[in-house]
Parts: C-alpha cells; sequence; structure tokens
C-alpha cells in the first residue's frame, strides 16, 4: 500500500466565548436590573392602585360620617313626631287636655336637645306650641291661622299622609333658621292636626367647626345646590339671613372652593370613585386644585340634603410619592430593597391587619368588643384609623337605637319583609309620671328615665325580646319576631314577672332611702300583627301593627283600675297569654270578659300576681 502524503493541520475557527467573571458579572447586572426593572413596575402601579383604594376608602369613611351625622341629627325631629302622633292618636291625651298636652310637648323636647321648639296645630289653625330649653318653656295655645306660615302648614298637609315632611322654615320669633318637621295626625281616620318641631341647624355648624379645627379637610352640608346648611365659617350663627332668604348661598361662606363647586369645568373624579355612592370633582381655586366629594342624602324636604368635604389635592398626592422615594432608594441594592420592603411592609399592614380584625368585629356587629384601631406611622393608615374609630363610635351610638337582632338578620338575608306573624307584646307604663316630672328637673328626669329604661330592658333582653320604642314613659317590646319564637308568649310572661321582681327589689331600696316607690302598670297580648318595615321607602322603622298590639296597649291601661296602693307593679294580660304562666312564676286570677276601648266585643283578661319573695326560684333565662 503506497502512503498518500497530507499536508500540516488547520486549527478549527474560533469562537468568541465569554470568561466566567463577565458571564456572571453581567448575567447579575441584567438578573438584578431586570428584577428590579420589574419590581419597579409592578410595585408602583401596584401602589398607585392601593393608594387609590386607600383614598377611596377614605373618601367613603370621612363623607358617610357626615351623612350619619347628619340623618342622627334629624332622627329627634321624626322620633319627637312619632311619639306625639302615637299618643295623640291613640286617645291616651285628649287634643283638648291643655295640660297633658303642655306636658307631652315640653318633656318631649327636653329629650332631644337639638330641638328648639315644638307645637301642635290644629285644623283651625289652633296651635298648641313651645320654645327653649326646660327651664325657660312657655306654652301657649291660641289661634295663629293668620299666619302664612300656619296657612302654609295646613296646606301642605294635604299633600302627605302620616309620615313626616321636612323643610327650611325662618322662626320670625327668633330670628334664626330651623329644619321644620311636621307629622299628621288621625284618629279614627278624622284628622286631628299635625305636630310640628323645629330642629337648630346651628349645631351642625358647630360640628363641622370643630372638625375643620382637628382634621385636614373642610367639611360642608348645602340644602341643594345653591344654599349652605351648614359650614365651619357659620359657627355661632349665620349672618344676614332672614324670612327671604333663610340659608346664605354658596358664595356668601367664604369658601371659594364651595362658590366654584358646580362650574362645569371642574375635572370629575367618576373613576377614583367607582363603585361608591360618592360623588366628586377637581376645582381649581387660585392656582391650587382642590379635591371635592360630596354625597346626596334624600328624604328631608323638597331638595337633597349634600354633605361632603374638600381638601388640596396635595394632601391625596403625599401617599405616592412617598412610595416612589422610597422604591428609588431600594433601586440600588436588591438586598437593602428587600429588607426595606419587607420592613415598610410589615410596619403598613400591622395597622392595615388591625383594621381589618376590628371590621371583622364590627361585620358582626359585635361594636363593645371591636378594638380600637391604632393610628400606625403613616399619615393615611392614620387618617383610616381616625376615620374607623370615629365610625365605631356613631355604629355603637347606632346601635343603641337599632335592635340587634334585626340587624344580624337584615345583613343574613339582606331583607326584613312585612309579614303576619304571631307574637307577644308588652306595654309598660309609670303610674303618676306627669306630677313626678313636674317636680324633677330636666337633668333628673332624663336620669330617672334612663335607669327605669335601663332596669325594664335588661328584663327583656333577658328572655330574648325586642324593644320597639320608648314612648314617654313608656316601653313597647316585642317576642315572636324578627327572629321566630315558638314560645313567644312564655318569654313575654316571663318578662313581665322578672320586671315585676326587679321593680320590688329597686323600690325596697327607694323606701330605705326614703323615696316614694315606682309603681309600674304592664298590659300583655298575643296573637297575629303585621311585623316588618313599615314606612315610606326613604324613611322606614322594623316594627309590629295590628290589633293584637292596640290590645296590649288598652290592657295597659286598663290596669290603672286594678292597681292598689300597695301594689309595686299590676300586670293584666288576655287569657292565652295568661295561660304560660308557672308556679314558680306566679298566680293567674281571671278577671272575665273585659270591654276595651276601641275593639269590638268583649276580651277574656287575666291578672298576673308574680312570685316576689326572695325564695322564688329563678327563671330561666330565653
Amino acid at each position: 500500500m503506497t502512503a498518500v502524503a497530507r499536508g500540516p493541520a488547520t486549527p478549527a475557527r474560533q469562537r468568541w466565548r465569554p470568561s466566567i467573571a463577565v458571564a456572571l458579572t453581567v448575567g447579575l447586572i441584567l438578573g438584578v436590573s431586570a428584577a428590579m426593572g420589574a419590581a419597579l413596575w409592578v410595585g408602583l402601579g401596584t401602589a398607585q392602585r392601593n393608594t387609590e383604594e386607600l383614598l377611596r376608602w377614605q373618601a367613603q369613611a370621612i363623607v358617610q360620617a357626615l351623612r350619619l351625622q347628619v340623618e342622627q341629627y334629624l332622627s329627634a325631629a321624626v322620633s319627637f313626631d312619632r311619639s306625639v302622633a302615637a299618643r295623640l292618636g291613640s286617645g291616651e291625651i285628649a287634643v283638648d287636655d291643655g295640660e297633658a298636652l303642655s306636658d307631652l310637648l315640653r318633656y318631649g323636647q327636653a329629650s332631644a336637645p337639638q330641638l328648639i321648639g315644638a307645637a301642635f296645630v290644629e285644623p283651625d289653625g289652633t296651635l298648641t306650641g313651645n320654645g327653649g330649653s326646660m327651664g325657660d318653656v312657655m306654652v301657649v295655645r291660641q289661634s295663629w291661622s293668620h299666619r302664612p306660615s300656619i296657612v302654609a302648614l295646613l296646606q301642605a298637609s294635604k299633600q302627605h299622609a302620616t309620615e313626616p315632611w321636612f323643610w327650611i322654615d325662618w322662626i320670625d320669633d327668633l330670628k334664626i333658621t330651623a329644619i321644620s318637621a311636621a307629622m299628621n295626625i288621625t284618629r279614627d281616620g278624622k284628622p286631628l292636626g299635625a305636630v310640628v318641631s323645629l330642629v337648630s341647624i346651628q349645631a351642625l355648624s358647630d360640628f363641622l367647626s370643630r372638625l375643620d379645627a382637628t382634621e385636614n379637610f373642610t367639611a360642608f352640608i348645602l340644602f341643594g345646590q345653591d344654599n349652605v346648611l351648614a359650614h365651619p365659617s357659620l359657627a355661632g350663627g349665620p349672618r344676614g339671613v332672614s324670612a327671604a332668604k333663610p340659608l346664605p348661598t354658596l358664595g356668601e361662606v367664604n369658601d371659594p372652593v364651595l362658590a366654584d363647586l358646580w362650574k362645569v369645568d371642574g375635572e370629575e373624579l367618576t373613576e377614583l370613585l367607582a363603585g361608591t355612592e360618592i360623588q366628586g370633582r377637581l376645582v381649581n381655586v387660585a392656582g391650587t386644585q382642590q379635591v371635592v366629594l360630596w354625597l346626596a342624602v334624600e328624604g328631608y324636604g323638597e331638595k337633597p340634603i349634600y354633605v361632603g368635604a374638600h381638601f388640596p389635592i396635595a394632601e391625596a398626592g403625599d401617599a405616592l410619592g412617598r412610595l416612589q422615594q422610597a422604591a428609588i432608594v431600594a433601586g440600588g441594592v436588591l438586598l437593602v430593597t428587600l429588607i426595606g420592603l419587607i420592613f415598610v411592609t410589615r410596619r403598613v399592614s400591622r395597622p392595615v391587619q388591625a383594621l381589618a380584625a376590628a371590621a371583622r368585629a364590627v361585620e358582626t356587629l359585635d361594636f363593645e368588643n371591636a378594638p380600637e384601631v391604632k393610628r400606625g406611622p403613616f399619615r393615611e393608615t392614620a387618617a383610616a384609623a381616625d376615620a374607623f374609630n370615629a365610625m365605631l363610635k356613631g355604629l355603637s351610638g347606632f346601635n343603641t337605637y337599632v335592635p340587634r337582632s334585626l340587624v344580624r338578620r337584615v345583613l343574613q338575608s339582606g331583607e326584613a319583609h312585612s309579614e303576619l306573624r304571631d307574637v307577644t307584646v308588652l306595654f309598660t307604663d309609670v303610674v303618676g309620671f306627669t306630677t313626678m316630672s313636674q317636680k324633677l328637673s330636666s337633668g333628673h328626669m332624663a336620669g330617672f328615665l334612663n335607669r327605669h329604661f335601663a332596669l325594664l330592658g335588661e328584663c327583656i333582653e333577658a328572655t330574648g325580646g325586642t324593644v320597639d320604642k320608648y314612648i314617654g314613659d313608656s316601653i313597647m317590646a316585642f317576642w315572636g319576631a324578627p327572629e321566630p319564637q315558638p314560645d313567644h308568649r312564655r318569654r313575654g310572661v316571663e318578662a313581665a314577672v322578672r320586671i315585676a321582681r326587679a321593680l320590688a327589689r329597686d323600690n325596697a331600696r327607694r323606701r330605705r332611702k326614703g323615696l316614694k316607690p315606682i309603681r309600674v302598670r304592664i298590659g300583655l297580648a298575643s296573637g297575629p300583627a303585621i311585623v316588618g318595615n313599615i314606612g315610606a321607602p326613604g324613611r322606614i322603622n322594623y316594627t309590629l301593627i295590628g290589633d293584637t298590639v292596640n290590645t296590649a296597649q288598652r290592657l295597659e291601661v286598663l290596669a290603672r283600675k286594678y292597681l292598689a296602693a300597695e301594689d309595686d307593679c299590676v300586670i293584666l294580660a288576655t287569657d292565652e297569654t295568661a295561660a304560660e304562666l308557672t308556679p314558680d312564676l306566679g298566680s293567674a286570677e281571671a278577671l272575665g270578659a273585659v270591654e276595651l276601648t276601641g275593639r269590638s266585643g268583649a276580651t277574656p283578661v287575666a291578672r298576673l300576681v308574680p312570685l316576689i319573695e326572695d325564695s322564688a326560684p329563678q327563671a330561666t333565662p330565653g
């Protein structure tokens, strides 16, 4: 074999490859840069969205707190009008009984400090009214048919049924502007007249003035779009108002933001406030943009009431600016960024977690155990904490006025429709209250009623009952609603016995102190009643109506016939209710069939004689 000669070997083509050091350096730089860029992009976008959510929540907290303040303030007039209408309409107090009618107006007004006057106007224009504080109230009865305000009231009453209506009124005798609330009164389908209560608007401006001194926003309340109902600058009383112009206009309250509120060139905050009832816009005043938020509250007059607040937009931009600065500083070193983010996240999340925990307590209506949220290190979380704590105080007060069992049911089912239910109804009344009230100051009277209602309310709630309303010195309560209670008759009887025992113990204490005992009449009735939302769409109450309610009230009135001098408490009940009385609670004495006022036919009635001895067995709470 012949060998073939070859030339010299040619080396393969060399490809460029980076060194390990360069690859690691470039890879780390690119990786860190990409990570930081993505983190900054995602972080800043998320921060902006979170800030907007926080601002949205803060806006809701501010405006809703103002709405709650207005509604609580005006609800006193509604409660007063309903109480007077109930007692006059039921015939408990006769229209021509001047002394009783005067006391009803006088002491009803004393229970609501924001009321500066109250009156009952008959269809012919005759007015029985009072005004001022308890110390200097003057009650008069005279014909005011010639006064334009009375003529206007009587004309307006023809357009309303039995629900309150509101209007802004100039009170010429006092030279002030007030919110008037009126309600028609009928008896057996015939008109008796109308009750009118006057609500001072001065306290609303004083309240906003205190907010203005402590918060970074200016709050306002408007009547319609053109007039100011309350504003910090009106603290101490509005100037330049009269019968022709009872409220100042937007341009007369020394607030350039309000003066420019409805200009068409303002930028709407539709996207920021999406999903809320609140409206808002940016208003440019003297080169500074202001955020204005407002909410319309309907049902208090021919025009809506607008509650709102405004503040410089710089206040809203601070949070995002601080987050951007923190992100830029953190961009230098990934490790420092991570440590900083963890630290900031924990600092921010703690107050947010605390707020969430407190919100869960509010969700279950556990207002007493809801913790107060700490302010935290940031302005937004501090403002949110302040707003939440203020809201919690307001809800705690709201819980005083609305039965908690009803609220829980509405939260669970989303509704509380009117329906026919079998219930037990209880009415109480203090014997000789009118005479007693004439001897006590307003402060002592309020203290007495609060203690008396607390004593009786504890007995009612211990048996699962619901206090429907307080009418002067009386209580109306019921069992069998809103949650079904098959044993509602037994619960009602047990509550009446508990009240009698509690009165006996309390009167023993009063006798030891040389005080006269408090004597109470109680009426109990069981049967069908319409239970649920009663009222107009804009203003409803959860209550009971029907013959069973009337029967219980008539039995309470009838009880005065059976009250002996030595009795602390007398209890009358229908036979079917009295049948639930067990020996450990007492005995029943049949009184036979009795004619009750306003009812056709006789009603079998029994008197319950509670077992009061100290050795009496304790009933099991319902």
